[in-house]
């Protein structure tokens, strides 16, 4: 097992699993948005912070490049797939950043 960033010409991701019509399911970006790809998931970025207290201005910059255009269009470019832009505004409403 290898998560979708380590793909290379040598580490292949493969269709596994089994839908309900029984077929096999494609490592493929709508699939692991839905759940429906068996070894897809999130990858979290945790800061230590008071919920309800500002971010330091480093941590608040950090956190808004990430969830930008720009920064997940780096997450891209290094081989992983971006959060959607309505979990991106999420994330950044719930640590008081938009």
């Amino acid at each position: 097992y290898s998560g979708i960033g380590y793909k290379t010409a040598d580490v292949l991701a493969i269709p596994i699993g089994a839908s309900v019509d029984g077929e096999l399911i494609a490592p493929e970006a709508p699939n692991a948005y839905s759940g429906a790809y068996p070894l897809s998931r999130f990858l979290y970025l945790s800061v230590n912070y008071k919920p309800g207290s500002e971010l330091e201005p480093l941590r608040r910059e950090f956190l808004k490049y990430v969830l930008s255009a720009t920064g997940q269009g780096d997450v891209l470019k290094d081989g992983y797939l971006p959060v959607t832009q309505k979990i991106a505004q999420k994330s950044l409403i719930s640590i008081g950043v938009e």
